[in-house]
């Protein structure tokens, strides 16, 4: 993966989130410069088919020297609706199926075998 071209550190997780959470990201580049502002709006429009021309946002905690993903998506111009794209929700994690039932624990004197043959006639001899 390239390194981003912008980055940030110290993000504050301000509410805890869950896998299947709806959530959406929004984003600023606070660009005071109109004509620049424009352009880059143009660029993005122009480009809005291609997701590789469209800027991507991705979150990750850091373990050791290793980054994990936590969330990533793509940023696309703001064009005024109220429901964006919908994508389709992350497996739930699943915990491990529980382990089998132990056997009941023995209460009663098993069933005695059934006496050998002629058992009855030798005894009522």
């Amino acid at each position: 993966m390239a390194a981003p071209e912008y980055k940030a550190g110290k993000v504050q997780l301000v509410r805890g989130v869950e896998i299947d959470d709806n959530m959406s990201i929004s984003f600023w580049f606070n660009i005071t410069d109109p004509d620049l502002k424009a352009r880059l709006d143009a660029y993005y429009q122009e480009n809005k088919d291609d997701f590789k021309q469209q800027p991507g946002l991705e979150i990750q905690v850091k373990v050791g020297d290793t980054f994990h993903r936590v969330a990533r998506s793509r940023l696309w111009l703001n064009d005024g609706a109220s429901a964006q794209q919908a994508v389709a929700p992350a497996p739930a994690y699943a915990p491990p199926p529980p382990p089998p039932p132990a056997p009941p624990p023995h209460t009663s004197v098993p069933d005695a075998p059934p006496p050998p043959a002629g058992y009855e006639a030798a005894k009522n001899g």
